[in-house]
């Protein structure tokens, strides 16, 4: 990705997500795949506040990148307390659906104990 293209990328976002709205209502999965676009926009602009909420939103409705990016959230301390416990929960959700980034931290937690997680692997 490219910093600078960004807000272009922030402003088209949320221009679909207004017409997605308006044509098939915020239920719609598209909808909450577009806050999830617009989500990692904000993080890698280091708006991790405003990021973390729309992972959040996006989680709701079971959209499998949102819970490899609240998991990391959780595990990092972005935005947040670090929280290993949640991040394993949203790792395993996102597991559950089969997101792939997911299983391979989920499949970490167990490798270095999935009882004993309140320290990160040193290779993090």
């Amino acid at each position: 990705y490219n910093n600078n293209n960004l807000p272009n990328a922030i402003q088209y976002s949320e221009e679909a997500l207004a017409l997605i709205e308006q044509m098939y209502g915020k239920n719609h999965p598209d909808y909450a795949t577009t806050l999830d676009n617009i989500a990692t926009c904000y993080s890698n602009l280091g708006d991790y506040n405003k990021a973390l909420e729309l992972f959040e939103f996006a989680a709701k409705y079971n959209v499998p990148l949102a819970y490899y990016s609240l998991g990391l959230y959780y595990f990092d301390g972005k935005a947040c307390n670090i929280d290993h416990d949640k991040a394993f929960e949203y790792f395993e959700k996102g597991s559950n659906l089969e997101e792939v980034l997911c299983m391979s931290y989920l499949g970490d937690y167990y490798y270095y104990d999935r009882f004993n997680r309140c320290t990160k692997p040193n290779n993090y």
